[in-house]
Formats: structure tokens, C-alpha cells, sequence
């Protein structure tokens, strides 16, 4: 088993697509469309032809690799055609050590870590089976949760499944003292690329809540892929909390969405701003590693 570390530039984009279409952990983070939107700078750990990769967004500080994982991005890791053995598993992580100076990489679940050179630490993931009836999954719903989508719908909030995403970024200026997001112009313009390419190849789809004056109180941007929903942002104005909107946008994708073999994953993250919710929804809770070796500490690893 030969494994390599090539740049983005060498690799082969369509080999690299076809191990993720038919990895058994595959996901809509490992496509080469999702992580050419991220950053232009990322390699891939890459075995024999194809048959397990693993993308490693890096970049240089004082001629050394530093390894990191981008704000729109998650559950990256080791992607594998057969199950990931430990032996293989470990030699990944060992070229990844000799090749990275730091590094501070999160995995998907599928991948699991047991190792005393580097610091492994697990993160929730919250995951939602869409198979079930939606009246046997609402009533799995916190109770208290039931009774705020009902408050909402005599509040007379309705939900928009195709919202513009003009009127998207439009929200985020607006209100973006209220939501707490720092609003850049690099952060936005990415938002912005991944937004307008999930759309474009049906693998995404926006979401607004609006209130009974037809004002915009909540948004949600969902992405999929092999048969996983990400939940990739989630925010409301103080509008939509007190009048219970992202209960009802949470609950009304639910709804159009049950009886299908998927699965929603919703997890904490820069653009989530309402994480404590996915509990309430009768979520089951997963576990991913963050695998993270640390060399000086002037070494930044969030880019």
C-alpha cells in the first residue's frame, strides 16, 4: 500500500470524486467542489488509486505546514472504498505528522483515534432519522418544544423554502449586531460561493421564517449528500426568537423530509447561533474526534 501527499494541483479530481461517491463514510465535505470553495489551498492523503483520501487544508507560517479546519467545514477525515482498519488508520496519521508541523483537523464519526502522540478530543454531533412518520418523530420532540412550534404557528409565522440568498446576506448585515457574527468581506463571499454552488447542483437549499408583517426573522442553509442532511447555518433576529420562528423552520424541513431514508446532522459551529435547540428536536447524540498536535504555541491554527 503506497500512500502519497499531493498538492491540490496534482491531484486527480475525478478519481478523488469517485472514492468519495463510494466511500462508505462518504459526505458532502469531502467533494472537491465543497473544499476548492473553502480554500484553494488544501492537499489530499491519498492511497494506491483512490481508494481511501483523506483532505488536509494546511498553510505555510515560517516555511512550516499548519494544519486546520475551515469555518464552513466539518467532518472531513478519512474517507475509505473498504471499513478504515487501525493499521491503516495510523498510517495516515503518521504522514500526516510528518508532513504538518501542527495541526488542528476534525474527523468524521466513522473515524476513530487512539493515540498518546497527539491530543484526540470529541465533539456532539446531532443526528435526527428522517424514515420514521413525521407524527411518531414530532412527538419524540422535547415537550416543550411541541408547544413552542404551535405558539409559533398561532403567531402566524410562515416559512419560505426558497429563500433568495440576496436576501440572505441581506439578513446578516442587517442584524449582524444582533446575531453576534462578524460580517467579512472574505467570510461572506465564501458563504456566499458555497450558498450559489449547492443550489446550483441541487445539493443545498435555503430557508427564512417570516413573520405575520412579512418580515424576515430566521434563516437556515442546509447542504446533503449520500443520503446526509448538514444543517450548515442557523440564526434568527430577537423577532424570531420571541415569536418561536426557528422552531417552526426546524420543524417544517422535518416534516418535508420524513419518510425518506436520510438523516439531518446538525452540530455547533461558527454559523449555527442556536446549538442548545438540536436536543430538543429527539435528536440521538454522536461523537466526532478532533485530532490535534501542537508544536509551539505561536503557531495559529485557525486560519
Amino acid at each position: 500500500m503506497a500512500i502519497q501527499f499531493l498538492a491540490n494541483k496534482d491531484i486527480n479530481y475525478q478519481r478523488w470524486n469517485n472514492c468519495i461517491q463510494k466511500s462508505y463514510n462518504g459526505n458532502v465535505f469531502g467533494y472537491t467542489w465543497y473544499l476548492n470553495i473553502l480554500d484553494d489551498d488544501w492537499y489530499g492523503i491519498i492511497e494506491d488509486d483512490y481508494k481511501t483520501v483523506m483532505p488536509v487544508f494546511a498553510y505555510k507560517k515560517y516555511n512550516r505546514l499548519i494544519g486546520y479546519t475551515p469555518e464552513l467545514g466539518s467532518q472531513f477525515g478519512i474517507y475509505s472504498q473498504q471499513i478504515l482498519s487501525t493499521q491503516k488508520t495510523n498510517e495516515f496519521i503518521d504522514l500526516l505528522n510528518k508532513k504538518l508541523s501542527a495541526y488542528h483537523i476534525h474527523l468524521n464519526k466513522f473515524n476513530t483515534i487512539r493515540r498518546t502522540d497527539i491530543q484526540v478530543k470529541h465533539v456532539p454531533v446531532y443526528e435526527l432519522d428522517l424514515i420514521k412518520p413525521y407524527k411518531k418523530i414530532f412527538y419524540s420532540y422535547d415537550f416543550d418544544t411541541r408547544k413552542k412550534i404551535q405558539q409559533a404557528e398561532k403567531n402566524n409565522i410562515s416559512i419560505l423554502n426558497g429563500l433568495r440568498p440576496s436576501e440572505f446576506i441581506n439578513f446578516l448585515y442587517k442584524e449582524e449586531k444582533n446575531l453576534k457574527f462578524e460580517v467579512e468581506t472574505i467570510r461572506i463571499a465564501r458563504l456566499r460561493l458555497l450558498i450559489s454552488t449547492a443550489l446550483r447542483y441541487r445539493m443545498g437549499q435555503m430557508m427564512g421564517a417570516y413573520t405575520r408583517e412579512n418580515t424576515l426573522c430566521a434563516v437556515a442553509f442546509l447542504v446533503w449528500g449520500k443520503n446526509k442532511i448538514h444543517l450548515k447555518f442557523l440564526a434568527s433576529n430577537q423577532i424570531g426568537i420571541d415569536e418561536k420562528a426557528i422552531y417552526l423552520l426546524l420543524d417544517h424541513y422535518v416534516k418535508g423530509k420524513s419518510e425518506k431514508n436520510l438523516i439531518l446532522s446538525m452540530e455547533p459551529g461558527a454559523f449555527i447561533k442556536h446549538p442548545d435547540l438540536f436536543k430538543e428536536f429527539g435528536t440521538i447524540e454522536a461523537k466526532s474526534q478532533v485530532i490535534i498536535k501542537k508544536k509551539n504555541n505561536w503557531f495559529r491554527l485557525k486560519r
